[in-house]
């Protein structure tokens, strides 16, 4: 069962809310509102209501087997799929992607840096103001020299499962297919 706790501060991870609270919540509409950061006018008056869709891709890797095995990246997940229930994302393929490296896990939904750029362009795909989707990242992160002249000496980085044959997704990389194909309107929350 979800603590209070972990519902607030999951809350606060979202840079507005996109998700009603219950009526038998114990928040009230005042006690919630200092979630939702002000925003200057120049912002506030392009904000659209999220009444469109809810999607997410959650990706969780323990990287069992390997020397750099990891132990709670795929109960993160589990965990994480309970809250988003609650919280009325849907519940379906259509709605909603995981990608563990749990063995008995289809290949096909292993968080593998192919699958998880899949995933990526899956969760964006036809995003529309009012959408409100969510991407979360449980596993390890690195950082890479950049050699692409950027002022910046290092690129932070996702780790695959497949990292050390395939690579590792690279912050530009991130933002260039997560974050800049978003209308203005739509909600991202990592």
């Amino acid at each position: 069962q979800i603590s209070w706790v972990e519902t607030m501060a999951f809350l606060k991870t979202l840079p507005f809310c996109c998700c009603e609270a219950s009526k038998a919540s114990k928040v009230s509409a005042a006690a919630a509102a200092p979630l939702e950061p002000s925003l200057p006018p120049s912002r506030a008056a392009a904000r659209v209501p999220l009444t469109g869709r809810k999607r997410s891709l959650l990706v969780g890797i323990n990287y069992f087997g390997s020397e750099n095995e990891l132990h709670g990246c795929v109960a993160d997940v589990h965990r994480m799929l309970d809250l988003l229930s609650r919280f009325g994302f849907p519940e379906d393929e259509r709605h909603r992607r995981v990608l563990v490296d749990s063995p008995q896990w289809p290949k096909h939904l292993q968080p593998t840096l192919e699958n998880m750029r899949d995933g990526i362009a899956w969760l964006v795909a036809d995003a529309q103001p009012g959408d409100c989707l969510l991407f979360h990242y449980s596993g390890h992160g690195g950082r890479m020299p950049r050699s692409d002249g950027s002022p910046s000496e290092w690129h932070e980085t996702l780790c695959p499962v497949d990292m050390e044959t395939e690579g590792m997704l690279l912050d530009s990389e991130l933002f260039r297919s997560l974050v800049r194909p978003l209308p203005a309107g739509c909600r991202l929350t990592c």
